[in-house]
């Protein structure tokens, strides 16, 4: 199903308290699907309202957060993090938003993957701190 692209679209505003890197024009992706893109920015206050459009084909539910990702070139785009309600959001519904800053993995769109890999350096990282341990008690008990 092709949801980005075609006429019949709506737009939401997303309130964030930081866009860097998000221009007119960028993606948003929702599982890695373009679903639509930023039409609009402005300063409001202590926040940016980011007008989206997005197609009306994608149901958005009610509780969804949007995430700005910037990739190492430099591009950002605005990544829907979908909430599991059963209810979707009205065209004036208040959106919320805000910019990754804090995981070496944001650059990762796929929300499911990024998960992955988080969940596998926090093994590998127990993993390391076991061995160290069991290092230290070798070397106390010769």
């Amino acid at each position: 199903m092709l949801f980005y692209g075609c006429k019949q679209q709506n737009s939401y505003i997303v309130m964030m308290n930081n866009v860097e890197g998000l221009e007119n024009g960028s993606g948003v992706i929702c599982e890695g699907l373009t679903v639509g893109e930023v039409s609009d920015m402005q300063l409001h206050k202590d926040s940016v309202f980011v007008k989206i459009k997005l197609s009306k084909d994608f149901k958005l539910p009610v509780h969804s957060k949007f995430r700005v990702v910037s990739s190492i070139l430099g591009t950002s785009k605005l990544i829907v993090e979908r909430s599991d309600q059963s209810k979707f959001a009205t065209l004036t519904d208040t959106l919320r938003g805000y910019k990754d800053t804090g995981s070496i993995f944001s650059s990762v769109v796929d929300t499911a993957k990024r998960k992955r890999m988080e969940a596998a350096v926090q093994k590998m990282k127990e993993g390391f701190v076991e061995f160290i341990e069991a290092t230290k008690r070798d070397s106390t008990n010769p």
